[in-house]
């Protein structure tokens, strides 16, 4: 098993850029782990089988860390730089968006401390926010173009609640606050 655990690995770091491959190296690394963390549990520590067990549990941990992190990195990267594309339909970009949170949940289930995978939930979540209140104030513009006023203004009030329910940073959060009550004095005045 660590030979072919090696054989994996060396072929996901050559092959960097492809989650698949770190995550086939990282489901194996968690079942060695996994069927070494009984083993272990059953052997004496004077045993001459606990040194070697125990040192490649050692090695196998490093790679698990490393290919989990790396799987979430490009996977969770290459799910955000698809869902930010402008032909991308709403849908697709929160499915998209969604699909990059769960991987990044995924590793950090393993790994819950590690700062770039905290940093990475933090900003895909928070793009995923402006996604939601972008798609509000698209919908309210194009009904005020359409002269849906009171349609315009309750979308314009959605963004604005969605606005303090969602995951945006404050100084954004000011700014498209701004925005959105000065649309919707300007329905109220017309």
């Amino acid at each position: 098993l660590l030979d072919r655990i090696f054989e994996k690995s060396e072929a996901a770091q050559i092959l960097n850029h492809v989650p698949d491959a770190h995550w086939e190296a990282f489901e194996l690394c968690d079942s060695y782990l996994e069927r070494t963390r009984d083993e272990i549990a059953k052997t004496h520590v004077n045993s001459p089988r606990f040194g070697p067990i125990n040192k490649g549990r050692g090695k196998i941990k490093k790679l698990h860390k490393f290919h989990i992190l790396n799987w979430a990195k490009e996977r969770a990267g290459t799910l955000s730089l698809d869902s930010k594309s402008s032909s991308t339909s709403y849908v697709l970009k929160i499915d998209q968006a969604e699909s990059a949170l769960r991987c990044l949940e995924t590793a950090l289930e393993y790994y819950p401390r590690e700062t770039n995978l905290q940093e990475s939930h933090e900003a895909v979540t928070e793009y995923l926010s402006s996604i939601k209140i972008s798609n509000k104030i698209d919908q309210a513009e194009r009904a005020t173009k359409m002269g849906e006023n009171k349609r315009a203004l309750r979308l314009y009030k959605d963004a604005l609640f969605s606005l303090t329910t969602e995951k945006v940073r404050e100084r954004d959060r000011e700014i498209i606050a701004e925005k959105i009550n000065f649309e919707i004095q300007k329905l109220q005045d017309d």
